[in-house]
Parts: structure tokens; sequence; C-alpha cells
């Protein structure tokens, strides 16, 4: 994709965040992280994205309070597209609330990939960023999966990073609950 979107990802756990990003990154948008719905208004406001991925479960503010507060915040020309992120399936709520389609976790890459080109694909020309998404560089001692044993929409880089992630959170958790 030669120009990318402004998304912003909503999302409390961090290897759900970095994840979603690399896989966005990896396709030319640009991806901004936020960790609570609170944060997901200050930065809607300051940086004007063309789509969110909404988690709906969050500490301080939920995804669907901040769907309805972004909605009443923007005009009708400039409102984003508000995707959910969710691993409940109550999409009647999710509408009502704003929001204009739902992905269920676990994540599909390939489902959230279709979903965002589709959005992508609706936003006007004159908001699409010419800038290209800064990659995060895979850590060197990551050991990389055969890509021929991967589907064609994953970046062996990407897997890479989240087995990397994973790794590090199964540790910081073991470690936790032995203290």
């Amino acid at each position: 994709m030669e120009n990318g979107i402004k998304i912003l990802v909503v999302e409390d756990n961090e290897v759900n965040q970095h994840l979603i990003r690399r896989i966005l990154t990896s396709r030319g948008h640009g991806a901004d992280l936020a960790h609570n719905g609170r944060e997901a208004l200050e930065m809607a406001a300051k940086n004007g994205y063309d789509l969110i991925l909404m988690d709906i479960q969050m500490p301080e503010m939920d995804g669907l309070t901040a769907t309805r507060l972004i909605r009443q915040q923007f005009p009708a020309g400039q409102q984003p597209k508000i995707i959910a992120i969710t691993a409940v399936y109550e999409k009647k709520e999710y509408l009502a609330a704003g929001m204009d389609e739902y992905l269920t976790k676990p994540i599909q890459v390939d489902e959230l990939i279709a979903l965002v080109d589709r959005y992508s694909q609706s936003i006007p020309a004159s908001r699409v960023s010419n800038a290209k998404a800064e990659q995060p560089s895979p850590a060197a001692e990551t050991k990389q999966v055969e890509p021929a044993r991967l589907p064609a929409a994953i970046d062996t880089r990407v897997l890479a990073d989240f087995q990397r992630m994973m790794a590090e959170e199964i540790a910081k958790r073991l470690k936790k609950d032995v203290s």
C-alpha cells in the first residue's frame, strides 16, 4: 500500500497493542497506541485519525463510552471509522454506541487486514497520509519461523515480534506469581 491511513489502536493489553500495530505498520499505515478510552479521546481530538480500533473492556473508560464521546466530539464530515475489538459479541450494542464494525478476539490477521483495507478505501484521498509508518525492527535473538509455513498475509517479522512479546509476557507473569 503506497499511502497509509492514520489509525489509533485503543487496547489495554500490551501484547495485543504491539501485534496489531506491527501488522498495520507492515501494511504502510500509521498506528498510534492508547491504553484506554480516556487516552483515546485526547489523542483523537489532537490527531484526527481516519480509523480507530477500539477495545471494549478497558480500565478508566470503556470503549463504548469513548465511542459515544468521540461521536459527539466530531462533526459529521470528520468522523473517524471505529471498529470494536472484543471477545464478547454484542453487535447491536456496539452499533448503537456508534461503532461501524467489530472484530472478535482472538483477532484473525486476515480479517483485520481485510477490514482495514476496506475502510482505507472509503477514506477521502485528501485525508490519506503520504508518510509511511515506521516499522519496529525485530529483536536479533528472536528465532525466525519458516515463511513457507505461514499464510501470505503474515510477515515473518510480525510473527517473530509476537513470539518475543509473548515470551516476555509469560516471564513477567511467572515472576509475579512466584513473588
